[in-house]
């Protein structure tokens, strides 16, 4: 299952999640039954928690985010994994020609300065990958450290059988 979209802080403090209906996916594969297909479905489900607490977890160190259904029942905690946090982009990624979303184009997003989101540069970074000549150098020589230390080790050796 896949959805994103925006979320709604109440007043009440409740959490209200609400998808875009053109990007949420649902995958239904039964390996041992539908002869090697599988579907995709689109799948909408807002959710509105009665709740929800952030903090450092004193276990992980790690900042976390506790939801609480409307039943009162606690979800699996999420973790922040990023700091600054790495977001999809708040619009829909998918628009369908009758989306009420539209999307603005890269180029558009460029000519106007705007920044590209994450997935926008991933995907710039995976087309750019192995189009160009230039060769990356590191600082530094991991060879000459890696021989210079078992030169000394072995050095080490000797000097210690002899003494």
């Amino acid at each position: 299952m896949f959805q994103h979209g925006t979320y709604e802080k109440t007043d009440n403090g409740s959490l209200v999640l609400t998808p875009f209906k053109d990007d949420g996916r649902q995958l239904l594969s039964q390996p041992c039954s539908d002869d090697g297909i599988s579907l995709y479905s689109r799948y909408y489900q807002p959710e509105k928690f009665k709740a929800y607490q952030v903090y450092v977890d004193p276990f992980h160190g790690k900042w976390r985010i506790d939801l609480i259904k409307s039943n009162g029942e606690y979800m699996q905690p999420l973790y922040q994994v990023y700091n600054p946090p790495q977001m999809l982009p708040t619009i829909t990624l998918n628009p369908t020609s009758g989306s009420k979303e539209t999307e603005v184009s890269n180029k558009v997003k460029r000519e106007l300065g705007l920044e590209l989101g994450l997935s926008d540069r991933i995907k710039r970074s995976l087309e750019n990958r192995y189009k160009t000549n230039a060769i990356r150098k590191d600082s530094i020589n991991y060879s000459l450290w890696w021989w210079t230390s078992a030169s000394m080790m072995v050095l080490g050796g000797v000097i210690f059988i002899f003494a």
